[in-house]
């Protein structure tokens, strides 16, 4: 089995982050504060995917205009950004020095 080299995984999020359907990037700039962040653009491409009607209410942003094109870039992003949604989910703080 071939693995994905690191400049392709890099290229498909950047891809990915800058199209302007984007799920992940809404969910991040316009999830009302209480909404859970993990996996925010997969669940929103679901909601599109599955033509859910409230989507915009529920998420603070309507689905992209192609859901099942954007749902690979989001779910690589989401699963790259878990390590930092999850602790902010949960309530988890980090102290600086």
């Amino acid at each position: 089995m071939r693995s994905v080299g690191k400049s392709k995984t890099i290229a498909i999020l950047t891809l990915c982050t800058l199209s302007a359907g984007c799920a992940t990037v809404d969910g991040w700039v316009n999830a009302p504060d209480e909404m859970s962040m993990i996996y925010i653009g997969t669940r929103i491409n679901h909601s599109a995917i599955n033509d859910e009607c409230c989507t915009e209410l529920e998420y603070g942003t309507e689905g992209p205009k192609n859901p099942k094109l954007d749902w690979v870039g989001s779910f690589l992003l989401d699963t790259l950004l878990l390590p930092v949604t999850l602790p902010m989910t949960l309530g988890v703080t980090v102290e600086t020095r």
